[in-house]
Formats: structure tokens, C-alpha cells, sequence
């Protein structure tokens, strides 16, 4: 029988403590509402950076002159760290004396689930104000994962058991837009469809390049009944590229509150890509079928998987989550599953099933 155990990956640098070394990159955007450093109301503001790992490192941004309000736009690195702890960030103000401090924040693996996709968060300060960062964190696994470069296809077929924007007479008419980094298009609108709507089989097609599962990369689509005045959203989703082309035809649930997690209403989406990227083709001797994320959104990971079988054992590490051995979050802010199906007859077995 198959089990997952945390081993060497293969492709992934490590320091002498064994743990995964990765790259961390900081970016200070810009403060607001900083509190005044100087008599007369206004700051001198610079912020300090101090990152805790298996070491300390230090950066420090430019002095912005006489104001609470500044951007910097400065970005920094730390190139080899195993040991994320925690990142410190003090706003102070230049003076005469030295520097006052205004304000400061902290960020670290609990407080932030950071990735190796950009997040900008806006921290409060301590003693008021506002400063807006940009933080990710990437591991070297290679091969696992290259970006997509190419065209997509995309059908948008049908939609059911849509929520109902009509307040007493008559049937709502629907119709889809679907963007994709900067492309958007619009199907027909499906007259008096009601909770359910068919469109015209058309193929919206989206140039693809250096696509690699950044959240800003998804596929969003948004289902709207038209409306006299304003049209009114009836669903949303949001879609990685490698989620999507997990399935070439399959009924998707549509958000009628992402935030909360709030479902309404399915669509049918059809897709192809031609191209490159994406997961390593490798031949299957020994996996059926591996899938990792939950419900519907079932992202296949199965070459990727077989990649790390050796004797009977699956040998993942991951760094921070299985979100990274993928490269992709298949269902944010929700907790996912790896299934792995063996082949009958593999290591003496009828066939087995693991889940991580």
C-alpha cells in the first residue's frame, strides 16, 4: 500500500538545516495619516525593515520630506532564507536628534498566509496611520510547474438554478462576461431565461503568457440579469488556469458572496488550451488519478504526484502548503485535500487510495 510521507523533494534547495530554502521579497508601497514627527504638524518618514529567520537581515527606505502622507515604491529581498519567523516594519521620522518612531506593524506565518503570488496588505501602525506593503515568499521547486503560454478556448454553455432578480412579473434575461489579464468579452444575453440560460455555442479564445496561477491571473466570469436602469450580478467565479484545464467540461459553482462563501447557481464551462506550461508530462506507472483541493474544485496533480512515488511512498515536502508543491490554490481560504489513487496490483495491492 501507498503512503505520503514529508521527504527530499526532488528540485528544492536547502540550507544546512535541512529546511527548504526560499527567496522572500518586500516591497514598502506607501504610508498615510502618519502622526506628525515635528512641531509643525508634518514628518520626515522613513520606514525600517527587519526580517527574522534563522538570521536578522535589515533594509531601510529613502526619507520622504515634510509629509504624513508619502509613497515609496522601494523593493527589497532576502535571497536565501529557510526559517521564516517574521517581518517588523517601523515608520520613524528624520530629525536633528536622529529619528523618531511614528508607528509599527508586524507580519508573520500566522498573522499572514503568505505565498509565492504577491499580497499587498495594509497594515495599521501602532500609534495611527496607515502603510501598505507587498510581500511573497517562493521555494525553488523545479520542475514541477512552468507558466502557460499559448491560447485558450473557452465556452460558456449554460447556466442553472441562478438567483431570481425578478420582484414579482415576468423572467429575468441573463448574459455572462468573462475577463481574463486585461481581455474581457460578453455572451448574448438569453432572453426571459429565467433561473436557467443557454447561450449560442461560441468560442472565446485569451492569449495566454507567463500565466502561473497568480490570484490577478484567475479567469473571472459574472453572470448578470439585464436590467433597465443598472444590470444586477446574479454570480460570480474565479478560476486558476490549472483548475480550469483539470476539467475540459464540467458545471461550476457560481459565488453570489465570495468573501463569505456563498453559493447560487451553477455554469457549464468547456476549455481547451494549445500551448505550453503548466505540469510536467510524465508517463503513469504506477498512479491512477491524483487530485488535490475539495468539492467540485479538484485540481489534477496526478503527473506531478507520480513524479515523487518511490518504493510505495509518496515524497512530498512542503514548504508552507501543498498550495506550493502545486503552485496553485485551487479553493482559497479553504481546506484542501490530496487524494491519490494507486494502480490495482501496485506494490501487492488491489489498488489503494491515500489522502494527505
Amino acid at each position: 500500500m501507498a503512503s505520503c510521507v514529508c521527504g527530499r523533494t526532488k528540485g528544492v534547495r536547502k540550507g544546512k538545516d535541512g529546511k527548504p530554502l526560499g527567496e522572500l521579497k518586500i516591497s514598502v508601497i506607501a504610508a498615510k495619516n502618519l502622526p506628525a514627527g515635528h512641531k509643525d504638524g508634518t514628518s520626515d518618514p522613513w520606514v525600517s525593515v527587519s526580517v527574522q529567520g534563522e538570521r536578522k537581515w535589515g533594509f531601510s527606505t529613502e526619507v520622504k520630506e515634510k509629509t504624513k502622507d508619502c509613497v515609496w515604491n522601494e523593493d527589497f529581498a532576502v535571497k536565501r532564507i529557510c526559517d521564516f519567523k517574521w517581518i517588523d516594519f517601523i515608520v520613524k521620522s528624520k530629525n536633528f536628534m536622529g529619528s523618531t518612531e511614528l508607528g509599527r506593524a508586524t507580519i508573520n506565518e500566522k498573522s499572514h498566509k503568505l505565498s509565492r503570488w504577491p499580497q499587498e496588505i495594509k497594515l495599521i501602525l501602532d500609534h495611527g496611520g496607515e502603510l501598505t506593503i507587498k510581500v511573497q515568499i517562493s521555494y525553488n521547486i523545479d520542475p514541477l510547474f512552468t507558466p502557460y503560454c499559448g491560447t485558450l478556448s473557452l465556452k460558456i454553455l449554460e447556466a442553472k438554478d441562478l438567483k431570481d432578480s425578478t420582484v414579482m412579473f415576468g423572467k429575468q434575461s441573463t448574459y455572462c462576461r468573462v475577463n481574463m489579464c486585461g481581455e474581457e468579452y460578453k455572451t448574448e444575453v438569453a432572453k426571459n431565461a429565467g433561473t436557467t440560460a443557454k447561450w449560442p455555442d461560441i468560442t472565446f479564445e485569451f492569449k495566454v503568457k507567463d500565466v502561473n496561477n497568480d490570484p490577478m491571473q484567475d479567469i473571472n466570469l459574472t453572470v448578470l440579469a439585464e436590467g433597465t436602469l443598472l444590470d444586477g450580478k446574479l454570480g460570480t467565479l474565479d478560476l486558476p488556469l490549472s483548475l480550469l484545464l483539470s476539467h475540459k467540461k464540467q458545471w461550476w459553482s457560481l459565488f453570489s458572496n465570495r468573501e463569505m462563501n456563498v453559493k447560487q447557481g451553477k455554469i457549464l464551462l468547456e476549455a481547451d488550451f494549445k500551448g505550453t506550461g503548466g505540469y510536467p508530462k510524465t508517463s503513469l506507472a504506477t498512479i491512477k488519478k491524483a487530485s488535490y483541493g475539495v468539492g467540485e474544485r479538484q485540481l489534477d496533480v496526478t503527473s506531478v504526484c507520480e513524479g515523487y512515488m518511490k518504493d510505495g511512498k509518496l515524497l512530498l515536502t512542503a514548504p508552507a502548503s501543498l498550495d506550493w508543491v502545486f503552485a496553485c490554490d485551487p479553493y482559497r481560504n479553504q481546506t484542501k485535500v490530496l487524494e491519490v489513487e494507486i494502480k490495482a496490483g501496485m506494490f501487492g495491492s488491489g489498488g489503494s487510495k491515500l489522502v494527505c
